[in-house]
């Protein structure tokens, strides 16, 4: 390979083309209102499977939470949201509904 650039024509082509390059910084991701919380959706939700509520939350920078604990900052309810809204209000956990969540995020 080191051969290659030996060659004087070869070596005027190369800096010929890194004249032409064009290297920055990739622009940084806004930082998302959500970003190092731990959010657990429980119920169906309208706008959102189970795979995709995890996928969103996650991609935000939160942590998307499968039980309710007292480290958990949001528990996100649905329709029929069982025990798990049960348990979030007796510890004390916030909890928002599908539109509240939407908000937060600024969708």
């Amino acid at each position: 390979m080191t051969a290659w650039f030996a060659d004087q024509n070869n070596f005027e082509e190369w800096c010929n083309l890194l004249k032409e390059l064009n290297i920055s910084k990739p622009a940084q991701a806004k930082k998302s209102s959500i970003a190092g919380l731990t959010i657990v959706p429980t119920g169906a939700l309208v706008n959102f499977t189970r795979e995709s509520i995890k996928s969103k939350i996650e991609s935000l920078g939160a942590k998307c939470g499968s039980s309710v604990s007292r480290k958990n900052d949001y528990v996100l309810v649905g329709e029929k949201p069982g025990s798990k809204l049960t348990k979030a209000v007796t510890l004390g956990i916030k909890t928002i509904t599908e539109d509240d969540f939407l908000k937060m995020i600024g969708e």
